[in-house]
């Protein structure tokens, strides 16, 4: 009798998420830089707050780094779609909190968006 030995799943939460989210077109890997800004991994080009929308979709326990990941979308100006993972919840009203930008708060389909005012 051949019996498969099961491996046991890392981040199968966080890994299930993720590879929805890719099927649905959140290809881009994002970073928040020192200084705000939110960076492509991919091709390093960086976007100011007035640039992007990012909303926070989930919140997943890491196994690795053994702490919380916030998992984001984030969708520019320019129509690249991706995702940023966190232990932080990054929003645009945290980091236009430097540069006075309001923004407000829209609950969606279970997420919370947050969009410029006016």
């Amino acid at each position: 009798m051949n019996q498969q030995k099961s491996s046991p799943t890392v981040n199968g939460n966080l890994t299930r998420k993720v590879i929805m989210l890719h099927n649905q077109g959140y290809d881009c890997d994002f970073s928040i830089t020192t200084d705000k800004r939110v960076l492509c991994l991919q091709d390093n080009r960086s976007f100011s707050i007035s640039e992007i929308f990012i909303k926070v979709i989930d919140l997943c326990f890491d196994e690795i780094s053994r702490s919380y990941k916030y998992i984001h979308t984030v969708e520019t100006c320019f129509g690249d779609k991706g995702l940023l993972i966190d232990s932080c919840i990054c929003i645009n009203a945290f980091l236009a909190h430097q540069s006075g930008c309001p923004w407000d708060i829209v609950k969606k389909n279970d997420a919370v968006e947050y969009r410029r005012a006016g």
